[in-house]
């Protein structure tokens, strides 16, 4: 919603829906550097999306495995 958007902005980033659509491209048979997607998660995080698979940005952020 627009209105909330502005409102929130300049406290978070917000993400459009074609972000959170983005689907996440992983090299497979690795952990470390798997995500060929931009992205500043640390190894941690990278090692649940080698084994969860999610598909797109929006299941990394509103995932159900945490």
């Amino acid at each position: 919603m627009p209105i909330l958007t502005k409102q929130f902005a300049p406290y978070y980033t917000i993400l459009l829906k074609a972000e959170l659509n983005e689907r996440i491209q992983l090299r497979s048979g690795r952990k470390k550097g798997a995500l060929l997607n931009e992205n500043e998660l640390i190894q941690e995080e990278l090692a649940d999306l080698v084994y969860w698979q999610p598909e797109t940005v929006g299941h990394v952020l509103f995932n159900h495995w945490d």
